[in-house]
């Protein structure tokens, strides 16, 4: 905590999540279900696709303004890599943007505390303020030690840094991207999740879900790639495209049904009578995938180092089976039988008696 704070019972806050794509949202939803229940007024400072599904997901919040960033991508690994340095200066001038904007959404609202996820530049000196991440230290092809200087610099601005995993190596998600060496403020939390438990589906006509989520060109890529699998191999399929932008029509043909974007009840019905989902390998579908307990085809986003190594982590560990989206034409879901969702983790997190330190 900051020196001399003293800890006030807030009634008025406010969480943000990055915008890249949905995921960062999503695991703000269990925190803003839990403080709405118990009586907060919940503020939402969220742009593009996270706004639409925030939304969606928690009508009873009231959404402020936010300071929209959108960060662009290429097809291929070594142009994502070289586009994503390059808009470098624009990243820190967005989180100095995010800084001057949380001072002045603190006045406007009377805000008392705030959740970000993943937006360094939400830190206030007067009120608490936690930084929600699983990625203590990121993956980079180069200039790692650089690169997490100036991400542990940031988080030590935040009173504290929650992380949505478990501190034990053997039941460790994230693996050594959660891992924490030296930073003083981390609290372990267990995974957050919107779903739950569902049925364990064996019936060899349930349909596979193709669960799409994240930023484009690839999200479209993929879905491409999907669509002439399933052309070549038909079967009984639902595919959720994840986004409410795109505004090409796919025929529902060969069985395959399509859906935009699901609540959080209809995509829980979804899962629960699947067979088994091929999703990206991005941490907040790895913790859905926990908790729903569904085995799962991870296919990493080319380029973004984080969901590759989350992606050969998992299948290391027998968890998750994985294959990259260049192969992805040749799969055989016969590949995927002795790969079994961990089923031995506590999948409770504790971030509610976190926040009633300040509740």
């Amino acid at each position: 905590m900051k020196p001399n704070f003293k800890i006030i019972k807030a009634k008025r806050i406010l969480l943000s999540p990055l915008n890249w794509g949905i995921g960062h949202a999503a695991r703000l939803v269990p925190i803003a279900n839990y403080l709405h229940q118990q009586g907060a007024e919940v503020f939402i400072c969220a742009s593009g696709a996270a706004l639409s599904f925030l939304q969606l997901e928690c009508t009873y919040a009231t959404f402020v303004n936010d300071a929209p960033f959108e960060i662009t991508y290429g097809k291929s690994n070594y142009s994502q890599i070289l586009k994503l340095t390059l808009q470098l200066p624009k990243m820190f001038a967005q989180v100095y943007r995010e800084h001057q904007l949380l001072k002045k959404l603190v006045v406007k609202y009377n805000i008392e505390f705030v959740i970000s996820d993943n937006r360094y530049g939400l830190y206030h000196h007067k009120i608490p303020c936690v930084f929600i991440t699983h990625q203590i230290n990121i993956k980079v092809p180069f200039a790692a030690f650089i690169v997490n200087l100036l991400n542990h610099y940031f988080i030590k601005k935040f009173d504290a840094c929650w992380v949505p995993d478990f501190e034990k190596a053997d039941i460790s998600l994230a693996g050594e991207l959660s891992s924490n060496h030296h930073l003083q403020n981390v609290n372990y939390i267990g995974t957050l999740s919107r779903g739950s438990k569902t049925n364990i589906v064996t019936d060899k006509s349930a349909p596979v879900l193709y669960l799409l989520s994240g930023v484009e060109p690839q999200r479209s890529l993929f879905e491409k790639i999907i669509l002439e699998y399933h052309s070549q191999h038909p079967h009984a399929a639902i595919l959720i495209r994840g986004t409410t932008t795109c505004k090409e029509i796919i025929q529902q043909k060969h069985n395959l049904i399509v859906y935009t974007i699901c609540d959080v009840k209809q995509l829980q019905s979804i899962v629960a009578e699947c067979k088994y989902v091929v999703c990206r390998s991005g941490y907040s579908s790895i913790m859905d995938l926990v908790h729903w307990q569904k085995n799962a085809v991870l296919v990493p986003t080319p380029g973004q180092n984080e969901q590759e190594y989350l992606a050969h982590y998992l299948s290391q560990k027998q968890w998750f089976y994985c294959i990259n989206q260049n192969n992805f034409l040749q799969f055989n879901d016969a590949a995927i039988e002795n790969f079994k969702c961990p089923a031995n983790i506590k999948h409770t997190g504790n971030f509610e008696s976190l926040i009633n330190r300040f509740f």
